[in-house]
């Protein structure tokens, strides 16, 4: 038993330093990912104030550049909520003609 225990510890410490390694990597990577957020975010924030003042100063130019931001969102999601609603019914059409026992129809 104590014969193994050098190469055993040599075994720990060659795993805690992989680990070490593996870690170091990790932090560099999520302080990149943490600045590259604060990045968006000051630009969100700095998106948010020029809103602000065109609210305060021009209002039906804001009113159109909201109601503009608004429907590109639509038109972007729509592709989508259209082939959802396309699978619904072409659920609805397969139930409809599906027979239940005693000729009744399932829905």
């Amino acid at each position: 038993m104590r014969a193994e225990l050098p190469a055993l510890a040599e075994r720990i410490d060659t795993q805690r330093v992989q680990t070490l390694r593996f870690l170091r990597g990790e932090v560099v990577e999520l302080r990149a990912r943490v600045e590259e957020l604060r990045s968006v975010a000051a630009g969100l924030r700095t998106e948010q104030r020029l809103r602000r003042t065109i609210a305060d100063q021009a209002p039906d130019q804001y009113t159109r550049e909201d109601a503009a931001r608004d429907a590109a969102v639509r038109d972007r999601h729509r592709p989508a909520a259209d082939r959802h609603r396309d699978g619904l019914r072409s659920d609805r059409a397969t139930a409809s003609t599906m027979s239940a026992p005693h000729g009744r129809r399932l829905y």
